[in-house]
């Protein structure tokens, strides 16, 4: 039998398989697991409580997070009953409430679409899904273990165990084998390390080294505001130095009130200082709330994102079978724009797809491939997220695949964002009850309601950036007073818009569902 015989037969007949972490990516990568292996093992270095609490290993948690609408429908699929749960225990139902959104082209209030829309601490949705993977019976979950190293075959082909011990203790070191092994450790794995202790080659990582800082507080506010009101979003000027700032009704009627900038203008997380800055930004509209409608029920408190970070294994021509990496471990996004849970769920639905397609045609290569796939599910978050975060001035870019033309996306998007605003006041103005909000579920979806669904990731950047868009960008550009950047960018390319975006614009694959090719 040749080798690659042998690994098709390895990778046909596994029947344990070992997760690394217990959160958010683990969880999912462990209820997709549980359908093709018979055990299904999770090493958690934390103690876990019996409660929603914030544990040591994710102090992100007490930071906002959100749950984008791709990302909830394939954890909704996973686990059916989930978001019935999470109301049941406080979530908020942010179906029909309204949303406010401000940027330095305006301010307005929406009602959101999204009837299944709910929303929650990450705190509560980590520990609703470990209950729920517990519950199955081929899952077991091992906490209070740290994972210190990879095991590997003599010839280093394949990755068969990890070397383990209770966390805190330097001896009683132990191996677990299995036929899988997946890190889903976060943003502080070990991975590159252990594989480098094996001998292998890592290829450079994109990054960008942004350098953002968080602060947040938790309120509680007014109960007319709670039944009114579930977000509060406001988009800073990187290029001004205006800081962006978020308002998220979570469960059981708290706020997480939010704070980001990168470098100089990272936040305080000191009350006093959080509530100067949060007067600050572009608008008063979330310190008067907070201020008339709130009360404090928590401190400020920081955190640092120093860079992001995109792994590039799926390069490596000797990548060990046996071995996947998939969450923060593999692709640490920047947590303003609340796509990680999600590209953690796409990577879940990504997986499934590679084992089921392994179990009905075994080939070769199962790990690469697998890892390509997550590279394609990641990619647009990497690519919006990069360039939203090149905005702010010193932040800098390394690796193979640095986006193309910055400042012109940049002026792009500020165009598309100032005519959005301005069709969207201009609806509300016309509108024969004019404090009722629009309703981005229309059949006609508003130019602001394509961004938004850009952001949840469920339709591709390119209904937002394509040559027809930009030809109408241009035409607005073209009808001001002032600079025409978006002109003089184009010019410096003396081609078609076509041949433009073809040249400047990732090719993105299809999500779950398309748009227009218009806007």
């Amino acid at each position: 039998m040749s080798t690659e015989e042998r690994n098709i037969e390895l990778e046909r007949k596994g029947t344990r398989a070992l997760i690394i972490g217990a959160g958010i990516a683990g969880l999912l990568a462990a209820r997709v697991l549980s359908d093709y292996y018979e055990h299904v093992q999770i090493i958690e270095k934390d103690a876990l409580s019996e409660e929603a609490i914030t544990r040591s290993g994710t102090p992100q948690a007490f930071h906002l997070h959100n749950l984008a609408l791709r990302g909830r429908k394939i954890v909704e699929q996973l686990f059916p009953d989930l978001i019935d749960d999470l109301l049941e225990r406080g979530a908020f139902a942010a179906h029909a409430k309204t949303f406010i959104l401000a940027n330095p082209f305006g301010q307005c209030a929406m009602t959101n679409p999204d009837e299944g829309r709910v929303q929650c601490s990450r705190s509560m949705l980590e520990f609703a899904l470990r209950q729920r993977v517990q519950a199955i019976p081929r899952i077991q979950l091992a906490s209070e273990l740290e994972v210190v190293g990879l095991q590997a075959n003599a010839d280093r082909t394949r990755i068969t165990g990890v070397s383990v011990r209770p966390r805190g203790q330097m001896q009683n070191l132990s191996m677990l084998t299995a036929d899988l092994i997946v890190d889903a450790s976060g943003q502080f794995s070990k991975i590159t390390q252990w594989l480098a202790e094996l001998d292998y080659a890592l290829p450079e990582p994109e990054r960008v080294k942004v350098g953002i800082g968080y602060s947040t507080r938790l309120y509680r506010l007014s109960p007319q505001v709670n039944q009114e009101t579930g977000l509060i979003l406001i988009w800073g000027e990187p290029e001004n130095q205006k800081r962006f700032a978020y308002g998220l009704q979570i469960e059981n009627g708290l706020w997480d009130i939010c704070l980001q900038g990168a470098k100089d203008l990272q936040p305080a997380s000191d009350d006093r200082g959080f509530e100067q800055e949060l007067r600050q930004i572009i608008t008063p509209v979330l310190a008067d709330t907070v201020e008339n409608e709130g009360e404090p029920v928590s401190s400020a408190r920081g955190y640092l994102v120093p860079e992001c970070r995109l792994q590039h294994f799926e390069q490596m021509e000797n990548w060990p079978a046996g071995l996947l990496v998939l969450g923060d471990a593999l692709c640490n996004l920047d947590p303003m724009y609340g796509q990680g849970m999600s590209v953690a769920a796409l990577e879940a639905e990504a997986l499934n797809n590679a084992l089921l397609e392994q179990q009905t045609n075994p080939q070769a290569n199962f790990e690469i491939r697998t890892l390509q796939a997550f590279q394609e599910v990641i990619k647009p978050s990497w690519w919006l997220d990069a360039i939203a975060d090149l905005r702010w001035p010193n932040t800098v870019y390394t690796g193979q695949e640095p986006p193309k033309a910055v400042a012109l996306f940049h002026r792009y998007i500020d165009l598309y964002l100032q005519q959005a605003m301005q069709r969207m006041q201009e609806e509300i103005k016309s509108a024969e009850e004019p404090a009722a909000p629009p309703d981005l579920s229309s059949p006609e979806p508003s130019l602001l309601s394509y961004l938004l669904t850009i952001y949840d990731l469920y339709i591709p950047p390119q209904v937002v950036f394509n040559a027809t868009t930009y030809r109408l960008l241009l035409e607005a550009e073209a009808a001001q007073s002032g600079p025409q950047r978006l002109h003089d960018l184009t010019n410096e390319y003396q081609l078609p818009l076509e041949e433009i975006m073809n040249e400047i614009l990732p090719t993105f694959s299809s999500p779950l569902t398309s748009a227009p090719d218009k806007a």
